[in-house]
């Protein structure tokens, strides 16, 4: 046999290139599933806080040493009672209410109830056993024995089972009574049904009529124990009544000689034997309640001591087997105590609610050098400038000692800023009426203060000592203005304006300072509004500086139902009105702080586009909601002239909707109904011709419409419902878009994929080749590497904020809803660290 060895070696390289291309097949499929981040990493250079809202129910579990909680925002929780970490939590739809709970024996029960109906959910070791859906709203819940439950509403009792869910049977409740909660001592077949007037006892099983028996604590503030017990303070004393007894035995406990009544009527808790007694100052008595032989009530209390914070109140207290308290505060801070009135740990959950952020600088350690050198040097006179110098070097080594002090807080936290600036205070501004002020590079409070106010304004930045925040609180007659240090969070002012309007103020930021480098702030009362305004400070000096100041200023009102948005002027009201067709759903402004390096784009063929820079830019988006196929549509108006300078639209088009701008671009993003689909559109604006004059002042007056724009549009991978961009220092560094996903995670998306010039051919032309542009595709996917949250869930997302750093290349962002997320992103990757 002869063999060919041109064949074999043919062969042999087909073999060769096989397996080269296999092995890199291999090699890239390795490298493509090591996109992640290490454990270690985690917490480097983010943090991340995951809340629960106010707490409105606790069950403790002694044997494993867990909490089970319920709270305001709808989420069910587990808490380690030793140190009140956060084991384990389920998020409930917000639109159910907040939920009902009952632990028993490894059992926990929710009812989460709307307006018409309720859901039921079983949980098991943090799993969910069933859920079921009843037309009632449930009042109160109780478990039976023989593995039943009970819920009640207002109309019946429905029983269920623990097991599968199954409705077992339903007891009807006499339309003549009104009863809000529940009581069953389990193995018995009495059930106790207790309203304001009258108890119902009805017994399982039977088809008689329930037993009345009129409730002896009828128009008391009564509360009903896991034991049977009802009870009440009436006429300064406990009474407790044992439902489980003939006639309802009866006990009582004078309390003049253990609570102050002078000031306050006391409040009272109860957890099963235990009846808990405060009157808000910083003690709570705990009487147990004793039914063998007969009912009595303990005379010598035990007293647990609690530092209630300024401001607030106690709203409830749960106690466990072991005396150890859980005291719920009306600020939504919560406290754990021991039976010696040591502190096992506190939470701060008004950070689940926050309504406004404002990012802040930290001062230098030099930050008083410049204020003694100015006093040092601008006095005239040798002598007088050798005894400045004198007083100078004193003043300085106080205020070096003085600023130890405030600096190095109880939290041991630096407030000193660093090299890089990363190192900064987040001031929040909470539902709870509450102002937390937030250390941005741990997430650690630092300080807060319990204060009602609607918005939040920095009147003096760190470059100057000491800062200064003002809190606005705009819900009553009275405007209530309250000047704070922002970093010990101590009140400096309060300072009162007397709205005669009885409407809400216009409040407006100036771009005016005072000597004492303080913003003002104007306030438009109502009526003729630029002949009723009031400023901030309240000086003469800030009210000469705002009557004499030339410049015009402008603002704008936006009604969203009626689509009508109005111009005016400090001088004058009603400058335009534009009268849009559709309710307003989403409107933009420029980023506060955005920086505009170059004003053109160089193209590849060395050509130069000019951007449309207009910082008086809205952007509005509206739907239409009178037809089926409901029309999205994009304006942008010009705040001081009126003009609108672009228009878009898209049918078949839905929420979630959202409008950002950035420089000469805007974003929009929207669902299309119609190939159900979520979308982004970008449009970049440009001028066509510019004077290149540097002492040259522009003005929407005289900033003609774009000449031109570039419009594209891309499918998202999911559904966005929150947008912003990242900024920096000097705006030198390219930008990213971020997204929070309607899966509550952050997506940082450079904006060469979000470019509308991107060529639509297969083959782009030289000059595209080398201005980097990426050919067109539809699809825009989100790459491992762009989840800035990597695999954490922001949940309830709802504002993302961002701030610039010390270094060019890097921007802080801040995410929150009922979480809150801190982390940096580097568009450039850190070219300058």
């Amino acid at each position: 046999a002869v063999v060919s060895t041109q064949s074999t070696g043919h062969t042999n390289k087909l073999m060769m290139k096989y397996h080269c291309i296999l092995t890199l097949l291999i090699l890239y499929t390795l490298l493509h599933s090591c996109i992640a981040l290490y454990e270690d990493e985690i917490g480097q250079a983010d943090w991340y806080k995951q809340n629960i809202g106010k707490i409105l129910a606790v069950h403790t579990d002694s044997k494993s040493g867990y909490i089970y909680a319920s709270t305001n925002e709808n989420v069910v929780s587990i808490l380690d009672s030793s140190n009140g970490e956060l084991i384990w939590r389920q998020v409930l739809p917000k639109e159910e209410g907040n939920p009902l709970i009952h632990y028993h024996k490894g059992f926990l029960v929710s009812a989460s109830s709307s307006s018409q109906s309720s859901v039921i959910r079983l949980w098991r070791e943090n799993l969910l056993v069933w859920q079921e859906t009843i037309e009632n709203v449930v009042i109160d819940i109780k478990f039976l024995g023989n593995n039943e439950i009970a819920l009640l509403t207002s109309l019946s009792i429905e029983i269920f089972s623990m097991k599968d869910g199954v409705h077992v049977s339903t007891i009807k409740i006499p339309e003549t009574h009104k009863v809000t909660a529940l009581f069953n001592s389990i193995g018995s077949k009495l059930i106790y049904a207790i309203g304001n007037e009258n108890v119902l006892i009805f017994e399982r099983g039977s088809v008689e009529k329930p037993k009345e028996v009129k409730n002896p604590l009828s128009s008391q503030n009564w509360v009903v124990s896991s034991e049977g017990f009802l009870v009440a303070i009436k006429d300064k004393q406990i009474h407790a009544y044992n439902l489980l007894s003939e006639n309802f035995e009866t006990a009582s406990l004078p309390l003049k000689s253990q609570i102050d009544f002078s000031h306050s009527n006391p409040s009272l808790f109860v957890s099963g034997t235990r009846v808990i007694v405060t009157d808000n100052k910083n003690e709570m008595k705990i009487f147990t309640i004793t039914s063998s032989p007969k009912i009595e009530i303990d005379r010598s209390p035990r007293e647990i001591k609690v530092q209630i914070p300024t401001g607030t109140e106690i709203e409830n207290i749960f106690l466990d087997s072991s005396l150890n308290a859980v005291v719920v505060f009306k600020d939504w801070s919560v406290v754990s105590l021991d039976s010696k009135s040591q502190v096992l740990w506190s939470k701060e959950e008004a950070l689940a609610s926050i309504i406004q952020t404002e990012i802040l600088d930290l001062p230098s350690e030099d930050f008083t050098q410049l204020g003694l050198l100015q006093d040092e040097f601008e006095t005239p006179g040798l002598l007088t400038r050798f005894l400045h110098r004198i007083k100078s070097q004193v003043e300085q080594l106080v205020e070096f000692l003085n600023i130890k002090e405030q600096v190095q807080l109880a939290t041991g936290l630096d407030l000193i800023k660093d090299k890089f600036g990363f190192r900064k205070l987040i001031i929040a501004l909470t539902k709870a009426q509450k102002i937390v002020a937030i250390h941005s590079e741990k997430g650690k409070v630092v300080w807060a203060v319990n204060l009602p106010g609607s918005q939040l304004f920095v009147t003096r930045t760190s470059a100057h000592y000491p800062p200064e925040i003002v809190v606005i609180d705009t819900q009553t007659n009275n405007i209530i203005i309250t000047s704070l240090n922002p970093l010990n969070g101590e009140i400096t002012n309060t300072h009162k304006i007397n709205n005669t309007f009885k409407s809400t103020p216009q409040i407006l930021a100036i771009p005016l300072v005072d000597s004492t480098h303080r913003k003002v702030i104007a306030f438009l009362l109502g009526g003729e509004a630029h002949k009723n305004i009031e400023v901030y400070p309240n000086s003469n000096e800030a009210l000469e500086a705002f009557n004499s100041y030339k410049n015009p200023i402008y603002y704008f009102t936006v009604d969203h139902k009626s689509g009508e948005i109005l111009g005016h002027s400090l001088t004058q009201s009603n400058l335009w009105r534009i009268k849009l067709e559709e309710p307003i759903v989403e409107i933009s402004l420029p980023h506060p702080n955005e920086k505009v390096y170059s004003p053109g784009v160089i193209l590849g063929d060395r050509a130069l586009l000019i951007k449309y820079l207009n910082k008086n830019v809205l952007g509005v988006a509206t739907l239409a909601s009178k037809s089926k196929s409901k029309t999205l549509h994009i304006y942008l108006i010009d705040t001081i002239t009126g003009n609108i300078i672009f228009h878009t639209y898209h049918t078949h088009a839905s929420t979630p909707i959202d409008i950002i701008q950035s420089e000469n671009s805007v974003f929009y993003t929207y669902l299309d109904t119609k190939f159900h689909r979520y979308q982004i559109g970008v449009v970049d604006f440009f001028e066509k011709e510019v004077e290149w004059d540097g002492e040259a002042t522009y003005s929407s007056h005289s900033l003609e419409i774009p000449a031109f724009s570039y419009h594209q549009t891309y499918v998202l991978p999911v559904a966005v419902k929150e947008m912003t961009q990242s900024v920096t220092l000097r705006g030198i560094t390219s930008r990213q878009i971020i997204f929070g996903t309607e899966t509550d995670q952050l997506v940082a998306v450079d904006l060469k994929w979000l470019n509308p010039r991107r060529p639509q051919t297969a083959s782009p032309t030289q000059a595209e080749k080398d201005e980097g542009l990426i050919p067109y595709k539809a699809r825009l996917g989100f790459h491992p590497q762009w989840y800035l949250s990597y695999n954490r869930t922001i949940s309830r997302l709802n504002t993302i904020q961002t701030s610039s750093t010390y270094l060019e290349s890097t921007s802080l962002v801040l995410s929150f809803g009922l979480d809150i997320f801190c982390t940096r992103t580097a568009p450039s990757d850190s070219y300058d660290l």
